[in-house]
């Protein structure tokens, strides 16, 4: 009877930890998102193309109604260049320097803050999309966007990847030929929760998988290799992905290193203490 007490009392303590993991991690969304915009209209004046001369870039969110906004638009000069009729909250933007030009990252945004992450270029008195965060796999939200070396590298939020549920992940995009396309179908991994920690921080922790797994040698997963048992300590360090589909994951630790294919996935098979949502 004491024992059964003390098993409901470890399983309350886990459960309030997810939560706490949980409500963390929307705490750090909020902490890293870019520049939020609170006014229902707002103008910046940035040289968008590299031709020295300032455009007038507005933001404008209206047809507010039962705590939405229905309608988001952005203007270039006075001329809509942007609409969005997806009910929204609020919307993040950021311009970011490649070269002499700036290109746009905008993300008008509704419950749990989804919503499309796109980046445009200004060409020819025209908003051009040159990337859609949508095409990658498992991009649920954007924790950080910035420019280094002419490139453009992000850090990318999954809610609920195989084996490591909420997890990040660094990808670098580079322009060419009118679009920005990622450096490589592998990205390495910053980092996943870990609820058996008192802390939120979010790294590539040591864990040990609560189900047997399959391994592949190669990316793609078509040549196995070995099962890993249950109980093994396991690190995600890479993940590699050519569609929003399905991905591999590359485990290592006791002495086993390989990918586990998500198409082998099922719900209960986790690193101990990683958790996600749908």
């Amino acid at each position: 009877m004491i024992d059964g007490i003390r098993l409901i009392e470890r399983n309350y303590m886990k459960i309030i930890k997810i939560t706490a993991a949980i409500l963390a991690t929307s705490m750090a969304l909020l902490s890293m998102r870019p520049i939020p915009a609170k006014a229902a209209s707002k103008t910046v004046s940035i040289d968008m193309n590299g031709d020295g001369i300032k455009e007038r870039i507005t933001f404008k969110k209206s047809q507010y109604d039962n705590n939405y906004y229905h309608l988001f638009t952005v203007s270039v000069n006075g001329s809509r260049r942007f609409s969005s009729k997806d009910w929204l909250y609020d919307y993040n933007y950021k311009f970011i320097k490649l070269g002499k030009k700036h290109l746009l990252y905008i993300n008008p945004y509704s419950d749990n803050y989804d919503g499309p992450r796109l980046i445009y270029e200004y060409r020819g008195d025209k908003l051009k999309k040159v990337y859609d965060f949508d095409s990658l796999y498992g991009c649920r939200w954007i924790n950080s966007i910035n420019s280094k070396n002419n490139k453009i590298k992000a850090m990318i939020q999954d809610s609920g990847a195989p084996l490591i549920g909420y997890s990040s992940y660094y990808v670098t995009l580079s322009y060419r030929n009118g679009r920005l396309k990622p450096d490589s179908s592998t990205l390495q991994v910053a980092g996943y929760q870990n609820t058996n920690n008192d802390s939120p921080q979010m790294k590539r922790y040591s864990l040990p998988v609560t189900k047997s797994i399959r391994i592949y040698s190669d990316k793609k997963c078509t040549k196995y290799k070995q099962t890993v048992p249950k109980g093994t300590r396991l690190r995600v360090t890479k993940r590699y992905s050519t569609n929003i589909k399905s991905a591999s994951f590359y485990v290592t630790g006791d002495g086993y290193s390989g990918w586990y294919s998500s198409k082998d996935w099922d719900y209960d098979v986790m690193l101990d203490g990683c958790t996600g949502v749908a």
